[in-house]
């Protein structure tokens, strides 16, 4: 086990030491308890090996992946627990093509329509293997 694996227990376990000794403390007020998970922004070139690292022997369902405008997230969960979560830069993990056009109203001095690229990512098989997260 690697230093760096090694610290991280010993931090989590001194947290649920803490929250047992302090059940009444407010913790929803500072941290949703449904999104404190571990999150890794590996290096672009190390983020398929990551994500394989999720994926290896985890029962089906369990690590989820999920798209935002920059980003995209692959998440582990135990149970309904997210517990682990890589993430990286959209761009640089897929591939962004443009699949057509269509109109829209852009905020300019008035609204107009103009012609808008539609954009769809193509993210190779490594994210293929793993379900969306919605």
């Amino acid at each position: 086990m690697n230093e760096n694996v090694q610290r991280t227990i010993e931090v989590l376990e001194a947290h649920i030491e803490w929250l047992r000794e302090h059940p009444d403390f407010p913790l929803e007020t500072y941290q949703v308890p449904s999104t404190a998970m571990l999150t890794c922004i590996p290096d672009t070139d190390q983020f398929a090996d990551f994500v394989r690292l999720l994926t290896k022997g985890a029962p089906l369902g369990s690590v989820k992946k999920a798209f935002s405008s920059q980003f995209v997230d692959v998440t582990a969960y135990k149970g309904d627990i997210p517990v682990m979560q890589v993430t990286q830069y959209r761009s640089t993990v897929c591939v962004k093509r443009v699949v057509g056009q269509e109109m829209k109203k852009v905020a300019k001095t008035e609204y107009v329509e103009e012609l808008v690229d539609v954009i769809e990512w193509d993210c190779g098989p490594l994210l293929s293997e793993v379900p969306d997260a919605n």
